[in-house]
């Protein structure tokens, strides 16, 4: 860890140390896009290497050093929560590299969602996950999805969902079939699925099964395209450095 320079902690500190947190990582990009939009990457690459200097975060790059990703440490977690922030009450240990891509699309899902004033509350799989808030099925089927947030516009509550990569016929299916059974009751009206897409044949396979499967609850299939969202080639090696 560089040598601490002590800094100030603001209230916008707090909620860039939040995302970092509810994201697993972030890049300086993300922060910029999230926080201050049309500034450019230099002053949040500024403010997360003086977090990392004061041990709230820390830093991981890719093979070369191409990339630099941030995550939350145990200082900051325990100082998120001393603030009275609802988050994950440890910090991450590294980055899931199996999930990398699918983790980082989904940070721009969030992103590009709250920018354009669609959702809010968003709730992250790594709170989930912690808080095991899973939608139960049945007593042996329970769903863990990807985030859950509010629609800004209906005030529906919203499930997230990012496919990344092909699934079988077999897993899609029974995805499906797990959301019509959760969904299905007339209880859950005010709830929907919002499911993206890396590709557009990603999309039409989900949408035919969903159709051939007779499903019938509220859903949104969409390409991340869509929202501008481009899915880089993929570049993450097995060899990642912590700084």
């Amino acid at each position: 860890m560089e040598k601490e320079v002590r800094i100030r902690i603001s209230d916008l500190d707090l909620s860039v140390l939040e995302f970092v947190s509810d994201m697993k990582f972030v890049s300086a990009g993300m922060v910029g896009e999230r926080f201050f939009k049309g500034k450019g990457e230099r002053y949040p690459q500024k403010r997360l290497r003086d977090f990392v200097k004061n041990g709230l975060v820390f830093s991981v790059s890719e093979w070369g050093g191409k990339k630099l990703n941030y995550l939350i440490t145990e200082e900051g977690s325990c100082l998120l929560q001393r603030k009275g922030f609802d988050v994950v009450f440890f910090g991450m240990k590294g980055i899931d590299l199996k999930n990398y891509e699918h983790d980082k699309v989904l940070s721009m899902i969030r992103i590009k969602l709250e920018a354009r004033g669609i959702v809010k509350d968003w709730v992250s799989e790594r709170v989930i996950r912690n808080r095991q808030d899973f939608l139960k099925v049945s007593d042996k089927e329970k769903i863990i999805a990807d985030a859950y947030c509010k629609s800004l516009e209906k005030g529906t509550d919203l499930i997230i969902e990012f496919e990344n990569s092909r699934k079988s016929n077999a897993r899609i299916k029974k995805l499906l079939k797990n959301y019509q059974m959760y969904l299905g009751s007339s209880k859950k009206e005010d709830e929907k699925v919002l499911f993206f897409f890396a590709s557009e044949s990603l999309l039409a396979s989900y949408k035919k099964i969903y159709a051939d499967s007779n499903c019938s609850f509220s859903v949104s299939f969409i390409e991340i395209s869509d929202l501008g969202i481009v899915k880089e080639a993929s570049e993450y090696r097995r060899n990642s450095y912590v700084h």
